[in-house]
């Protein structure tokens, strides 16, 4: 039990080392072909150098040599019968004397050697040449894209959210109106009942209406004393508990 016990700390005390090492690792290394958009040309890295491949149809010697190449300490450029293939500065300096290039197929291959440089995570190019985009561009704008959406999301919710407890509040407070004025409790008549018997009873004959409303009012006084007091300690509860400003 004590050695699974020990196996088990050490792995989790393991784990924050390893995942050091592989943020190390992606910021060292690249093993990504990154395909430039627009400029018909692709490129691949190691810490020591970076290797272009540009489209082209220089299948035969002849037309191989109808390409020019000029490799630049911080500059590259290759024109292929008066066509411009890459014509940009570099991101980092280079060594154009241990540079090369190549015909592979229908691809014209530069492999560059790169200078050394401190700390080591500069030996790993976010881009070939500086009018590129980074390479993880389009990723990047992915990534934003997705938590703009996601804030969307949350906006539109909590908006539903506050519109559906404003109509709840609304809603409880006109019933408290109604329940105040317009139901009938233990069989005592309230406001609109009152109003509606009274006018009945002046209808009758022979019945003045001071006795008619009299008689209707008599006994009911308390009861609208304690409906006036339930709606103020309703608007009280209410206010206190931040739905009635």
């Amino acid at each position: 039990m004590s050695d699974q016990w020990l196996d088990r700390e050490l792995c989790y005390m393991r784990t924050p080392l390893e995942e050091r090492k592989i943020v190390e690792e992606r910021l060292l290394h690249d093993p990504k072909t990154h395909a430039v958009e627009g400029k018909g040309y692709s490129w691949k890295q190691t810490p020591d150098e970076i290797e272009i491949l540009l489209s082209t149809k220089l299948s035969t010697p002849l037309e191989a040599k109808a390409a020019k190449v000029i490799i630049r300490p911080s500059h590259l450029s290759v024109t292929h019968k008066g066509e411009s293939l890459f014509d940009d500065d570099l991101w980092e300096q280079i060594r154009p004397d241990e540079s090369t290039w190549t015909i592979e197929g229908e691809c014209l291959v530069v492999q560059l050697q790169k200078l050394p440089l401190e700390p080591p995570e500069r030996n790993n190019w976010p881009r070939c040449g500086r009018s590129e985009p980074h390479k993880y561009e389009k990723e990047h704008r992915a990534k934003l894209a997705r938590r703009e959406e996601r804030h969307r999301l949350r906006e539109e919710a909590a908006a539903l959210a506050e519109a559906a407890e404003t109509e709840e509040v609304e809603q409880s407070e006109t019933e408290g109106d109604e329940h105040s004025c317009s139901e009938t409790q233990d069989g005592y008549l309230v406001a609109p009942e009152l109003q509606k018997r009274t006018e009945d009873l002046a209808l009758q004959p022979g019945m003045p209406r001071r006795r008619a409303a009299a008689a209707v009012t008599t006994g009911t006084q308390a009861e609208r004393e304690r409906l006036r007091r339930e709606c103020e300690n309703r608007e009280e509860a209410q206010w206190k508990q931040g739905t009635k400003e």
